[in-house]
């Protein structure tokens, strides 16, 4: 069965629905969900995407990520996601929802961040390997573009910088 997202306005008002290829392949505006994991070190985990994604395929990424499916609410699909991707159940603080655009490949992108220091079980289908690292290298690291990293990431990455909320 094809994954079914729901197609959205401007406004991230649902105007319809349609299968994962056509949504990207028509660049339609949809939804997802991103989710910093924080050590009580204040170390953030990011992950290596695997090879055959269809988007960013081998690129680092949020500690989790992904897309929200039709009928989902968006802490659905974060508490889902972060199961599925990482295999750890914790408590979730909403901070942002960031606007459909082209870097962002026309996703509202829902942002949650948590704190964890537990054992994570990395998806092998999404994930090639995580690591935690500090902030000021994630920075250093965008900044000079020595790692390459999603659209989405930098977008969510730079607000979060900038408003320094864990």
């Amino acid at each position: 069965m094809p994954e079914i997202f729901d197609i959205v306005d401007e406004n991230d008002q649902i105007i319809g629905q349609d299968t994962r290829a056509n949504v990207h392949k028509n660049k339609l505006r949809h939804r997802s969900v991103h989710i910093f994991v924080f050590n009580s070190k204040g170390e953030l985990f990011i992950q290596e995407r695997a090879l055959d994604k269809d988007e960013f395929p081998g690129y680092w990424d949020s500690s989790c990520s992904g897309h929200i499916d039709h009928g989902e609410e968006p802490d659905f699909s974060a508490h889902r996601e972060l199961k599925e991707e990482l295999g750890i159940e914790t408590s979730l603080r909403f901070l942002n929802k960031f606007p459909a655009c082209p870097e962002s490949g026309m996703e509202f992108n829902y942002f949650y961040v948590c704190t964890y220091d537990g054992e994570l079980t990395l998806q092998k289908e999404e994930i090639i390997t995580g690591k935690f690292l500090h902030i000021d290298t994630i920075k250093q690291e965008i900044e000079k573009g020595t790692r390459k990293y999603t659209g989405n990431f930098v977008i969510v990455f730079k607000w979060w910088w900038e408003h320094q909320k864990l």
